[in-house]
């Protein structure tokens, strides 16, 4: 499975166009990565480990880390990437529960 389709499916389940981030070394899959709804690109280490940070518990507000992100990203790549405010939002999210109780 490409990571493309990955992305599709795991926002079915999640019930939104939550943030991706593709890693690719061939620079042609920013051409349709730039337009897929919230997600980034990237072929540089470093941007790897800076994504992966804005999550960490030291920071209070994700979404301003990941904007900020995305804005070095979009100017080191020379592009505008297809984002709306809603890509931290998980409408399914339940704060307990078991797996087994799932139902798709």
């Amino acid at each position: 499975m490409g990571g493309k389709k990955f992305v599709d499916e795991a926002r079915k389940i999640i019930g939104n166009d939550v943030i991706a981030l593709f890693l690719a070394y061939n620079i042609k899959h920013l051409d349709w990565i730039k337009n897929y709804k919230n997600a980034l690109f990237s072929n540089k280490p470093n941007f790897y480990e800076e994504y992966l940070n804005c999550f960490n518990d030291e920071f209070y507000d994700k979404k301003y880390k990941i904007l900020e992100l995305k804005g070095t990203i979009e100017n080191h790549y020379k592009v505008k990437f297809n984002f709306d405010y809603n890509f931290l939002y998980y409408p399914k999210y339940k704060d307990g529960g078991s797996f087994s109780k799932l139902t798709f």
